[in-house]
Protein backbone atom coordinates (compact mmCIF):
# COMPACT_ATOMS: atom_id res chain seq x y z
CA UNK A 1 0.00 0.00 0.00
CA UNK A 2 1.73 3.27 -0.94
CA UNK A 3 1.31 6.09 2.01
CA UNK A 4 -0.20 8.94 -0.59
CA UNK A 5 -0.17 11.19 2.44
CA UNK A 6 3.37 11.16 2.82
CA UNK A 7 5.52 10.38 0.25
CA UNK A 8 8.65 9.77 2.20
CA UNK A 9 7.62 7.10 4.20
CA UNK A 10 8.37 3.65 2.70
CA UNK A 11 5.18 1.40 1.42
CA UNK A 12 4.21 -1.31 3.30
CA UNK A 13 3.26 -4.73 1.88
CA UNK A 14 0.40 -6.80 3.85
CA UNK A 15 -2.34 -8.95 3.71
CA UNK A 16 -5.46 -8.30 5.24
CA UNK A 17 -9.40 -9.26 6.77
CA UNK A 18 -12.09 -7.20 6.09
CA UNK A 19 -15.50 -6.96 6.77
CA UNK A 20 -18.07 -4.62 5.70
CA UNK A 21 -20.58 -2.57 7.57
CA UNK A 22 -24.04 -4.07 6.60
CA UNK A 23 -22.51 -7.88 6.94
CA UNK A 24 -25.14 -9.71 9.04
CA UNK A 25 -22.36 -11.54 10.74
CA UNK A 26 -20.60 -8.48 11.56
CA UNK A 27 -20.66 -8.73 15.59
CA UNK A 28 -19.23 -12.40 15.11
CA UNK A 29 -17.03 -11.24 12.65
CA UNK A 30 -15.26 -8.22 14.83
CA UNK A 31 -15.21 -10.88 18.15
CA UNK A 32 -12.87 -12.69 15.88
CA UNK A 33 -10.84 -10.12 14.58
CA UNK A 34 -10.35 -8.82 18.32
CA UNK A 35 -9.60 -12.27 19.34
CA UNK A 36 -7.10 -12.67 16.73
CA UNK A 37 -4.92 -9.33 17.33
CA UNK A 38 -5.23 -10.25 21.23
CA UNK A 39 -3.81 -13.67 20.49
CA UNK A 40 -0.79 -12.76 17.84
CA UNK A 41 0.58 -8.89 17.88
CA UNK A 42 1.86 -9.06 14.58
CA UNK A 43 -1.82 -8.32 13.32
CA UNK A 44 -3.42 -4.93 13.53
CA UNK A 45 -7.30 -4.04 13.82
CA UNK A 46 -8.69 -1.05 12.07
CA UNK A 47 -12.19 0.83 12.80
CA UNK A 48 -13.07 -2.40 14.52
CA UNK A 49 -15.05 -0.37 17.18
CA UNK A 50 -17.14 2.06 14.08
CA UNK A 51 -19.90 0.04 12.85
CA UNK A 52 -20.39 2.60 10.11
CA UNK A 53 -16.67 1.72 8.54
CA UNK A 54 -15.05 -0.92 6.73
CA UNK A 55 -13.09 -2.69 9.50
CA UNK A 56 -10.22 -4.70 9.20
CA UNK A 57 -7.21 -6.62 10.62
CA UNK A 58 -3.87 -6.08 8.74
CA UNK A 59 -0.66 -8.08 9.35
CA UNK A 60 2.21 -5.96 7.57
CA UNK A 61 5.39 -4.75 7.07
CA UNK A 62 7.21 -1.74 5.86
CA UNK A 63 9.12 -2.28 3.00
CA UNK A 64 11.68 -0.78 4.34
CA UNK A 65 12.49 -3.08 6.78
CA UNK A 66 13.52 -6.01 4.24
CA UNK A 67 16.09 -3.68 2.24
CA UNK A 68 18.67 -5.13 4.83
CA UNK A 69 18.42 -8.25 4.50
CA UNK A 70 20.40 -10.01 2.02
CA UNK A 71 17.87 -10.37 -0.96
CA UNK A 72 14.99 -8.11 0.03
CA UNK A 73 12.88 -9.70 -2.80
CA UNK A 74 12.84 -13.43 -1.38
CA UNK A 75 12.34 -11.95 2.24
CA UNK A 76 9.27 -9.95 0.65
CA UNK A 77 8.03 -13.32 -0.75
CA UNK A 78 9.11 -15.80 2.69
CA UNK A 79 6.97 -12.98 4.49
CA UNK A 80 3.91 -13.36 1.97
CA UNK A 81 4.22 -16.78 1.82
CA UNK A 82 4.58 -17.55 5.73
CA UNK A 83 1.16 -14.81 6.00
CA UNK A 84 -0.58 -16.73 3.98
CA UNK A 85 0.35 -19.75 6.08
CA UNK A 86 -1.21 -17.71 9.30
CA UNK A 87 -4.29 -16.61 7.01
CA UNK A 88 -4.85 -20.51 6.45
CA UNK A 89 -4.36 -21.47 10.11
CA UNK A 90 -7.25 -18.61 10.64
CA UNK A 91 -9.69 -19.52 8.95
CA UNK A 92 -9.49 -23.27 9.63
CA UNK A 93 -9.62 -22.21 13.35
CA UNK A 94 -12.73 -19.76 12.60
CA UNK A 95 -14.01 -21.97 10.26
CA UNK A 96 -17.68 -20.97 11.02
CA UNK A 97 -17.30 -17.82 9.65
CA UNK A 98 -18.51 -17.39 6.37
CA UNK A 99 -15.51 -16.13 4.09
CA UNK A 100 -15.93 -14.99 1.03
CA UNK A 101 -12.53 -14.20 -1.13
CA UNK A 102 -12.58 -10.88 -3.08
CA UNK A 103 -10.90 -7.86 -4.40
CA UNK A 104 -11.09 -5.15 -2.01
CA UNK A 105 -13.07 -1.54 -1.96
CA UNK A 106 -12.32 -0.26 1.35
CA UNK A 107 -10.92 3.66 0.72
CA UNK A 108 -7.56 2.96 1.67
CA UNK A 109 -6.66 0.14 -0.86
CA UNK A 110 -7.17 1.72 -4.19
CA UNK A 111 -4.35 -0.38 -6.40
CA UNK A 112 -6.23 -2.89 -8.69
CA UNK A 113 -3.64 -5.20 -8.02
CA UNK A 114 -4.46 -5.28 -4.10
CA UNK A 115 -6.59 -8.12 -2.87
CA UNK A 116 -8.35 -9.06 0.49
CA UNK A 117 -10.03 -12.04 1.95
CA UNK A 118 -13.48 -10.27 3.13
CA UNK A 119 -15.44 -12.51 5.93
CA UNK A 120 -19.11 -11.62 5.09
Amino acid sequence: MLNTTNSTEYPTVFILLEVEPRSPHRAEIIESMKTICRENSSWKGYDLDNSRAWSRIVLGRSLQSFLSTEDHTVSIQKFFLDSLDELSKIKSQYSHLPWDSSNSISDEVTDDSSSSTSID
